[in-house]
């Protein structure tokens, strides 16, 4: 993991359930930071040029959707509040050092690689495959290193 420091020790973050993870404002804050850093790292890296990229919520939202993820936030959520649920996330991963942020981007990368970049809505679909795969991938890490929870969120 990202070694040279354990961000965990310096925050106060204590969760019961999952629903609170994913509703919590202050992560999802937290989690847009780092959703548009890592995304801009990745499509950086893809390019072979710097670029500063903010992840659009329709792109979090339909990733989200496709995702056992999504049977935690009520139907009527709106896209604004699904793409904060993607935030506080993959926040929460990375501040337990369930991903660190080189696999945050190396996952990102992987799904960036190949994929047409030139056109927004070309874009748009790779990014949403893209940031699936890092939902699918967490939880997959999460059935693995579980935290203490009312119920398995992993589960179909």
């Amino acid at each position: 993991m990202d070694s040279w420091f354990n961000f965990q020790d310096y925050l106060k973050i204590s969760y019961q359930d999952l629903k609170q993870i994913l509703t919590d404002k202050a992560l999802s804050k937290f989690g847009d930071s780092l959703v548009n850093f890592t995304y801009s790292i990745a499509k950086s890296m893809v390019l072979r040029m710097p670029t500063g990229e903010k992840v659009p919520d329709k792109t979090l939202c339909s990733a989200l959707r496709a995702t056992t993820l999504r049977k935690q936030v009520p139907s009527h959520a709106k896209m604004g509040t699904l793409g904060d649920v993607v935030e506080a996330f993959i926040a929460f991963m990375w501040i337990t050092e369930r991903l660190s942020l080189q696999q945050i981007v190396e996952i990102l990368v992987d799904n960036l690689r190949h994929r047409d970049l030139s056109d927004r809505k070309k874009e748009s679909r790779a990014a949403r495959d893209a940031y699936l795969s890092l939902l699918n991938i967490s939880l997959k890490i999460l059935k693995e290193l579980p935290i203490q929870m009312t119920k398995d969120i992993t589960e179909k």
